[in-house]
């Protein structure tokens, strides 16, 4: 019965069975731990997880015991307890769990076996559930791939592999490639299991789901009735009202779904953002307001259990992304601060008034991940010296922490007196992060630099360390409209509307960028970022912020999406007959970049660079074995360091040129070579190792091997790329020396290995094409080489949005160093460079692409 899908009477059966095996064989016996499984199996069916999860365990500890870790029935049961982890959101318990099972199975079976494909469907339902889409789509993809060899294209098991995929591409908004897998599935299981299986029906309701996404309400609202059981498909059917506007009936058919005690932190979340969105939609603010808020409580909690890295999370959820929830309160706090209404008492920690916690709330899905990462960095080596008070309070709450959530897997099982145990430890939690927040803000009073260490979290408008004379821009991008604050010194908080989407921002953008991020360009390319383009731009994205605010001002832009790899110093002010006469943003305001207000709070709370050296430099790098540089230098002639070109090899740009057959080839840079020997020249360094790197010097293996953190200026010369523009790399990477890397280097510093770099520099300079681009991340931003250098402890690094032309290149760095040398703020460093190169070519192709992320 339990497997045609019908559970409830298959129940009474299971338990039946169970007692048989405890009476006939003994509570410990292998054949008891079958029954044990079956009976979790059925109570998975009906949705009682938590139910599930005390019988799992009994089965497993029993087979663990009596049949060993390596056997197939204990990682069936491993693999089993994961899935309910998963339904419960305990992802901390799960993914150790199935990826144990993983490796056992893989010992067992070898590469290719049924079983290993189900633990890497399951895994990567878990890692589509974190937000590592690309890790979950990998694992997805490799189980298909073994079901369509083992079982075959039409096997019921390889519908499940299809199933997981097209939610990785539901969840990304990719629906023209989900529709396709779901619907495949569907057919599937519908010929081998029925179109009344409860399996087929899940199907049903995610196709529902998807044409949801593509705003085909007929086809959705369609298939969800074909594949609702019960309450099953309720959920779904709920997204297809909210997409249709009809919030009245939503919010009555989420009155059919009460939210009891056990349920989950995902349905929780799902509930209380559809319960907002409908309030939201029937006008009543502040209710909506307040739903949310509670959802928003209920992820965060979610996210502070999630395991590992947790760049991608807030695109994780299980059914929508997480980040709309929080993009949904932004707009409502938006039209209560529009409005006038007062803000519900239980958001007030979020900031004194609506525009406030607004802001509050952006800044919460704003790399978050980057700012424990460069606190927990810093952390490590910083004193922790605290008033004796203070320790003693935060030691005493961190006991009570771990004391209460020590009881959290046994009060959340169903049990009688559950309900009331429930509500007081709920009471008790919220009683300790009451505590907790209001420790918090005395640390950031009278200790402001230990509590953004220990505490890396959003700051409230209030708390930002804003200086007299400038201001914080900070931008969040929605499906239909974005929103604009404007946060003076002080905390004062404004909000504007900005009537574009994300979707069209990138459509507006787009076609005036991509035209300088091609290999080569011709002149009359640059008519693509127009004069008029620029100007109606800075009307739609930046006048409304900028209203009021006296030039000289500085400005610091916290971007969002797409606007994190544009130049905002471009856009036109005042418009006159060409670039040169016209008034732009950056005559008018000096510019920083910063990934979100928390992160410049905390670099200006660890103060300035203590490096102790002026300088490290690396450039003109040797990409090819065959150079004629090296083989000379490998038959004896010339010295290394020295292996200068034997004549001019200048090119348009400083980027590199497809080959063919997918290989890359990096044109030789001879111009690094004048620019890393100006400034060792400069700033009076010998040009040698380790602190200057030329030619076969500029490896990897030199990089790593040179103290880092002993410098407070670091230029790095040399090719930058794309993840998709490097055959065999998945991540941006700076390409060093291709010559005398010593394994495991390879000359490719990538991403992740720039992470695990330690510095302690005022000033990461990156004269690469393309450093400043990379891939958005809903919750964390543009995943670029700025992020990466300053998670690894840079104060400021320098990015290239674009390949920049090499002449305007060397005259950029020549006017920036020498007035850095002179000791003028990087901004106004900057903005000498930018000026050499204006007096030739004033459009902004030639200057705009460099931008600076962090302090001026």
């Amino acid at each position: 019965m339990a497997r045609a899908g019908k559970y409830q009477e298959a129940l009474p059966l299971a338990e039946k069975a169970l007692k048989g095996c405890e009476r006939l064989w003994g509570p410990n016996d292998p054949k008891t731990a079958g029954a044990l499984q079956l009976l979790a199996n059925i109570h998975m069916g009906l949705n009682q997880i938590r139910r599930a999860i005390p019988l799992y365990q009994r089965a497993l500890a029993i087979r663990e015991e009596k049949l060993g870790a390596d056997h197939q029935a204990t990682t069936a049961t491993m693999v089993k307890l994961g899935q309910a982890y998963i339904a419960t959101g305990a992802y901390a318990q799960a993914l150790p769990l199935l990826e144990r099972a993983l490796g056992i199975r893989k010992r067992i079976f070898g590469p290719e076996h049924e079983e290993i494909a189900e633990s890497l469907d399951t895994l990567a339902g878990l890692r589509r559930q974190m937000g590592a889409h690309d890790q979950a789509l990998a694992l997805a993809q490799e189980a298909l791939k073994i079901r369509e060899k083992t079982l075959g294209p039409e096997h019921p098991e390889t519908a499940a592999s299809l199933v997981i995929m097209a939610m990785i591409y539901q969840q990304q908004g990719a629906a023209d490639k989900a529709l396709p897998l779901a619907e495949r599935a569907l057919k599937i299981r519908g010929k081998n299991l029925g179109t009344s299986h409860p399996k087929t029906a899940q199907v049903q309701r995610i196709v529902g789901l998807i044409h949801t996404g593509r705003q085909d309400y007929a086809k959705a609202e369609a298939a969800v009735q074909e594949g609702q059981r019960g309450k099953k498909g309720t959920g779904v059917m709920i997204e297809v009202y909210l997409g249709q506007g009809r919030h009245q009936q939503a919010l009555e058919l989420l009155g059919t779904l009460p939210m009891n005690p056990w349920a989950s932190p995902q349905s929780k979340a799902q509930y209380y953002t559809q319960k907002g969105q409908a309030l939201q939609g029937l006008g009543r603010l502040g209710e909506a307001a307040a739903a949310f808020g509670e959802a928003i409580h209920t992820i965060e909690d979610l996210r502070d259990r999630t395991p590992g890295e947790r760049t991608g999370f807030f695109q994780g959820g299980r059914m929508g992304a997480h980040y709309k929830t929080y993009l949904a309160m932004i707009g409502v706090l938006a039209a209560m601060a529009q409005k006038g209404e007062p803000l519900p008492p239980a958001l007030t920690s979020y900031g004194a008034d609506p525009a406030a916690a607004a802001f509050y709330v952006a800044e919460s899905i704003k790399a978050r991940s980057l700012l424990e990462a460069i606190a927990a960095k810093a952390g490590k080596s910083s004193s922790q010296d605290l008033p004796a008070d203070l320790v003693s309070r935060e030691q005493k709450l961190r006991d009570q922490f771990a004391a209460l959530d020590a009881q959290r897997e046994d009060i959340f099982q169903p049990h009688s007196g559950g309900k009331r145990d429930i509500a007081v430890f709920q009471a008790q939690l919220k009683e300790l992060q009451e505590k907790q927040e209001a420790l918090i803000k005395e640390l950031r009073q009278r200790h402001p630099r230990y509590a953004a260490l220990f505490y890396p979290r959003p700051y409230k408008t209030g708390e930002l360390p804003l200086k007299s004379g400038e201001i914080l821009l900070e931008y969040s991008l929605g499906e239909k409209e974005s929103y604009l604050f404007r946060v003076e010194p002080g905390g004062r908080t404004h909000i504007f509307r900005l009537p574009l989407g994300q979707g069209e921002v990138a459509k507006r953008l787009e076609p005036m960028m991509t035209p300088f991020r091609q290999s080569s360009l011709r002149r009359e390319d640059l008519g693509a970022f127009s004069l008029t383009e620029a100007a109606t731009l800075f009307k739609a994205l930046l006048a409304p912020g900028l209203t009021g605010v006296s030039a000289g001002t500085r400005v610091i832009i916290v971007p969002d999406g797409i606007l994190g790899a544009f130049p905002f110093e471009a856009l036109v002010v005042e418009a006159k007959m060409d670039w040169a006469k016209s008034i732009l943003v950056g005559d008018r305001w000096p510019l920083t970049y910063c990934q979100s207000a928390a992160i410049m709070a905390l670099n200006r709370h660890l103060g300035l660079a203590r490096a102790p050296q002026p300088l490290f430099a690396l450039g003109d790098c040797i990409f090819e074995k065959t150079s004629p540089r090296y083989v000379a230098y490998k038959g004896g002639q010339g010295q290394a360091g020295e292996l200068k070109h034997a004549g001019p090899e200048k090119a348009l740009t400083m980027s590199a040129t497809g080959a063919g057959g997918g290989r890359l080839q990096f044109p030789p840079l001879p111009e690094t070579r004048q620019t890393v020997t100006e400034l060792s020249a400069l700033f009076q360094v010998k040009p040698q190792p380790p602190q200057v790197l030329l030619d076969v010097q500029a490896t990897e293996t030199q990089v790593r091997q040179a103290p880092l953190n002993q410098y407070r200026y670091l230029f790095f010369g040399t090719h930058g790329f794309l993840a998709d523009n490097l055959a065999g790399l998945q991540e941006p990477t700076l390409v060093l020396s291709q010559v005398e890397n010593k394994p495991p280097d390879d000359g490719f510093l990538t991403f992740h290995k720039v992470l695990q770099l330690k510095l302690d520099a005022d000033l990461v300079a990156l004269a690469a094409c393309m450093t400043g681009v990379g891939r958005v991340t809903q919750g964390e931003g543009v995943l670029n080489f700025a992020r990466a250098f300053q998670q690894a402890g840079a104060r400021s690094v320098m990015v290239a949005l674009w390949n920049i032309p090499v002449e305007e290149s060397l005259k950029f760095y020549s006017s920036f160093y020498k007035a850095l040398k002179e000791g003028r703020p990087k901004l106004e460093a900057l903005k000498a460079g930018r000026q050499a190169v204006r007096a030739k070519e004033p459009h902004p192709y030639f200057w705009a692409g460099l931008i600076l992320h962090g302090e001026g």
